[in-house]
């Protein structure tokens, strides 16, 4: 989660520069369902991914630190608290008294709903949806402030014992750092697959590598349909005539949308076409299309127990001059600088 290097802050290093480092830098307005984690007095920093519009996936160890985790700040600037941490029941690592590492995942409630017309999907969980050789890239805000970042990673090894997978950089790929705990793994698809645990430097001079492993979400699928227990969707939806949103299942057992679907204000949906509506059983982790019309003004689709997509909802405006848009996550002290310039070898970033 974090390593104190005076050193670094002394040398003055920007923080773009220790973003995912090397990475690919994103804009944060363009991917909103990214979230930054900090803890209460901002020394510590993770990162996370809205789901179902209010819980956040990361890492269980950025919640059960001495100084946990326990408030997000959202692409422009929002700032919710987590009300319910979430972790996994059984996770364990060395950090905790156990002798590997298991289960280091979290779907922690949030205080409040996240705007966002962005989201990513599970993979079909129900198969361990990741190879030997797979290119996968993970997303983060480590080493700095608000600016969002990826890396990428060839998968090396896979671990069921510890449900890990271990990888290496490719080649200009960059690698990840410290605050960098949490956040979503992605296959070439697009869609989640996995949770960032951290990275260690293995050798020297020629055998020199830097080991990066993260938590494979196929052994957790059940704890996330535990906990969610809903869909997963976009929260905003911005229509002037005809569109398809899909959304995600992440129910317990294969739910009717049409027992529960409602629409009111300036949309329609079709509910002759669209498998979510026309199909009457849709299963965990399977993902369906609504079909759905506005003539550009505001209106509501209500798809289960207070879950809503708000058509044309005015997004909330950035305030200029922060990286991720938006208010401050909250001052960065003195010791918020050196905990996010950590660049040491460590076990979990």
């Amino acid at each position: 989660m974090k390593t104190t290097n005076i050193a670094l802050l002394v040398a003055g290093l920007s923080f773009n520069a220790l973003a995912i480092e090397n990475g690919t830098s994103v804009n944060w307005e363009q991917h909103s369902d990214f979230l930054k984690l900090y803890s209460s007095d901002e020394y510590n920093s993770c990162s996370g991914t809205l789901i179902a519009g209010k819980y956040v996936l990361t890492a269980a160890h950025c919640l059960l630190d001495s100084n946990p985790i326990v408030k997000i700040t959202s692409s422009t600037g929002k700032k919710e608290n987590i009300i319910a941490q979430n972790t996994h029941p059984d996770y364990y690592d060395n950090y905790n008294g156990g002798t590997g590492n298991w289960h280091d995942v979290a779907v922690s409630e949030l205080n409040n709903y996240i705007d966002t017309p962005q989201i990513h999907f599970f993979s079909d969980s129900t198969t361990n949806p990741i190879k030997v050789d797979d290119e996968l890239r993970v997303f983060g805000f480590g080493g700095s402030y608000e600016d969002l970042n990826y890396a990428s990673f060839k998968v090396t090894n896979r671990k069921p014992e510890e449900d890990s997978i271990y990888a290496d950089m490719i080649a200009n790929g960059g690698n990840t750092t410290g605050g960098d705990s949490g956040g979503a793994w992605l296959n070439d698809n697009d869609v989640i697959v996995a949770t960032h645990k951290g990275s260690q430097t293995i050798g020297s001079g020629d055998t020199y590598r830097r080991e990066t492993y993260s938590t494979n979400l196929h052994y957790s699928k059940q704890f996330i349909l535990e906990t969610v227990d809903g869909w997963h969707y976009p929260t905003l939806a911005n229509i002037n005539g005809n569109q398809t949103i899909k959304i995600q299942s992440l129910h317990q057992h294969d739910v009717d949308l049409s027992n529960t679907l409602y629409f009111f204000g300036d949309v329609d949906v079709d509910e002759n076409s669209g498998t979510c509506v026309t199909k009457r059983a849709i299963s965990p982790f399977e993902i369906c299309t609504l079909e759905v019309s506005s003539n550009g003004g505001e209106g509501t689709i209500i798809l289960a127990n207070g879950q809503e997509i708000q058509i044309n909802k005015p997004m909330p405006t950035p305030t200029p001059g922060t990286s991720g848009g938006g208010e401050s996550g909250g001052s960065l002290g003195f010791l918020s600088l050196i905990g996010l310039l950590g660049l040491g070898v460590i076990r979990r970033k």
